[in-house]
């Protein structure tokens, strides 16, 4: 194993930020290469599905674990460390064909949601599809 492998405890972490920071429409993942569709109904299928992928296939995580007793992240700035943290360690297991993975689009996805989350994109003076309010000099 390499020295940045995501903990269970991190991965975890990242489901639950992502399950609390969201709503269930921006849970939908889209593979772009495959053409399917992913979606996840629970933080810990989420985190199952990390850690396959962090593990190159080992499935660590159950809902037996519930209630495990870890720090909560408040703020997206970890949580997109996190990610790409976990997103090298997976990205070592499918190194070939990593952007057709659904690990590669999920992760993705979690970054995106951080960055917006993170950079207050709702409170913008010009917003995506938006028309832009800008003050006259």
């Amino acid at each position: 194993m390499n020295e940045y492998i995501a903990t269970e405890t991190q991965i975890e972490m990242i489901a639950e930020w992502f399950f609390d920071n969201s709503k269930p429409y921006e849970r939908e993942v889209f593979n772009l290469i495959t053409d399917h569709e992913i979606m996840f109904n629970t933080s810990f299928e989420l985190a199952d599905a990390l850690g396959k992928a962090n593990f190159g296939g080992l499935a660590f995580y159950s809902e037996s674990e519930k209630g495990s007793d870890h720090p909560v992240i408040s703020d997206a700035a970890s949580v997109w460390n996190l990610c790409c943290n976990l997103e090298y360690q997976a990205m070592q297991a499918e190194e070939d064909d990593w952007p057709s993975t659904d690990t590669y689009w999920i992760i993705k996805g979690i970054k995106d949601h951080a960055a917006e989350k993170g950079m207050r994109t709702d409170l913008a003076d010009i917003t995506w599809g938006g028309k832009p309010i800008l003050q006259a000099s």
